[in-house]
């Protein structure tokens, strides 16, 4: 990706910070799960992670990319809150919330 000014970096996370808390909370109540707490931060090799206590950090960078592919990571970090893992019933899961 181009990298980004001061500035755009600043407005990024603004729109980050608005808009995937958001996001998270209706894919999770649409797709049944639970979580703690989101958290938008300017990763450098992540585009999210789950804790052991569920809570979810996002990459502000995800609101640079399609729509489907921000939904597909949040889906995934939040699998990431029943599996730990990213053995078979993880995959498994995340195929049959998003086929």
């Amino acid at each position: 990706m181009i990298p980004l000014t001061s500035s755009e970096l600043a407005e990024l996370r603004i729109l980050a910070k608005s808009y995937l808390p958001h996001r998270t909370m209706e894919l999770a109540s649409e797709l049944g799960f639970q979580y703690k707490s989101v958290t938008c931060r300017h990763q450098k090799s992540r585009w999210g992670s789950c804790s052991h206590r569920n809570s979810i950090s996002l990459n502000i960078e995800l609101m640079r990319l399609p729509s489907n592919l921000r939904d597909y990571i949040i889906v995934h970090e939040l699998t990431h809150t029943v599996h730990k893992h990213h053995q078979d019933a993880f995959w498994n899961h995340l195929e049959k919330v998003l086929p």
